[in-house]
């Protein structure tokens, strides 16, 4: 099997940020580290990453990547989306997600860890 990260070997390693994390929806107790749900430090290094990734200009594009594009993907697009842009409201923000991506089922674990660190008066949690 490939390692996930092997695939994107060329890309400065300032410039991106490998998430293990598994598309659970509830904290829960597993023996299996490589199927744990994110934690709170997870979504920290997202949000901490997009602040400094997506504060280098309007032409800057970021690629998130996971299993299918459904759920954790979209999940973290919309945290840096969010936090990109708090003077858009939560309910706006997954209107255009859904016209973008149809099929997105945002992960409620990753957004109710988001909500907690933005704290931006708004759920995305919520919203969805």
């Amino acid at each position: 099997m490939i390692d996930p990260i092997d695939q994107f070997h060329h890309i400065a390693s300032d410039r991106s940020l490998y998430l293990p994390i598994w598309d659970e929806v509830a904290p829960y107790e597993i023996n299996d580290e490589q199927r744990r749900p994110a934690s709170k430090a997870d979504i920290g290094r997202l949000l901490a990453f997009g602040a400094t990734t997506l504060g280098s200009g309007p032409a800057t594009r970021l690629f998130i990547h996971c299993l299918s594009g459904v759920s954790r993907s979209t999940a973290a697009a919309l945290l840096l989306w969010a936090q990109a842009h708090p003077e858009i409201h939560a309910d706006q923000l997954i209107k255009a997600l859904q016209q973008i991506r149809p099929q997105a089922w945002p992960n409620s674990h990753i957004l109710r860890l988001g909500d907690e660190l933005l704290n931006q008066g708004t759920s995305l949690y919520d919203a969805v």
